[in-house]
């Protein structure tokens, strides 16, 4: 077995690992492991013949057992004997207790913490020290190719963006209104205290955002809920119990063709049946 760290990643027998990862990803690369089972209000995954110990459902780190370890309840039948390598030397090259290369870190464990004790095991995991730089250019807007839909109702083309962003993840980059206010230049942006109402900003991006309309056949439903990310995006602190994202008309419906269920915060009698007429079942949130 072989794990290899430098800056552009990790390999695990040649294959390329990233955290989280989950025990269905790792068993593709180590097999099945021969312990899984749930304990002490968590996942365990033991890998014996292997020396590899993890846990959980999204994995973040990864145990690989040198020495046994008193008192350590998961340790595997067999010791890791596989390579460690670290920016191309082996990781028992290395004094200090974590050995760091961009987003991720090897931690060495000794029993109880103690210098003068061997090591017990090396930890693959985060290194939580790391921040990305941010990509400046991430939110500035550029004209699609084709022809963009033309909307009528901006609170019906963020439904649809919920759709395509979010949940399909079709329109990118997708919108992190706290990753937007850490880039924008025109001014702070407090997204804490300002989000209980519209951030301006975060409005006009939306409005300014072209959508496809080769995308429009991939919109079949529209689930509005107070919770959908489109709205945590720009009024995070946003209670859900006004009209502040009702949809006025549904004019804009002409151009979705596969649309055929729409779930609203409020329905108007009138607007429902015109959404009857073509075909759609409306529900009321």
């Amino acid at each position: 077995m072989k794990i290899e760290l430098d800056s552009s990643g990790i390999l695990i027998n040649g294959h390329e690992v990233s955290f989280p990862t989950t025990k269905d990803e790792l068993s593709k690369i180590l097999g099945e492991p021969t312990r899984h089972y749930y304990d002490s209000n968590d996942w365990r995954i033991i890998w014996d013949e292997l020396g590899v110990y993890a846990s959980g459902i999204d994995i973040s780190t990864i145990m690989f057992i040198v020495k046994d370890q008193e008192g350590f309840k998961y340790t595997p039948s067999h010791l890791f004997e596989g390579e460690l390598i670290v920016d191309g030397k082996p990781i028992q090259d290395y004094a200090e207790p974590a050995v760091k290369v961009e987003k991720y870190q090897v931690r060495q464990a000794r029993y109880r913490g103690e210098e003068t004790q061997p090591i017990f095991s090396y930890t693959l995991g985060k290194n939580f020290d790391y921040k990305e730089q941010a990509d400046e250019s991430k939110y500035v807007l550029q004209k699609i190719a084709g022809e963009p839909i033309v909307f009528k109702d901006f609170n019906f083309k963020l439904a649809v963006i919920e759709e395509l962003m979010y949940q399909q993840g079709l329109l990118t980059p997708k919108f992190d209104v706290f990753e937007f206010a850490q880039l924008y230049k025109g001014r702070k942006i407090d997204v804490a205290n300002e989000g209980y109402a519209p951030i301006p900003e975060a409005v006009e991006y939306f409005k300014n955002l072209e959508i496809d309309t080769e995308l429009a056949d991939k919109v079949t439903s529209i689930e509005q809920d107070g919770g959908n990310d489109i709205y945590m995006n720009i009024a995070p602190q946003w209670g859900g119990d006004d009209s502040t994202f009702d949809v006025k008309s549904f004019d804009d419906v002409a151009a979705f063709p596969n649309l055929k269920h729409v779930t609203l915060f409020r329905i108007d009698e009138a607007l429902t049946e015109s959404l009857k007429e073509r075909g759609i079942e409306v529900e009321e949130l």
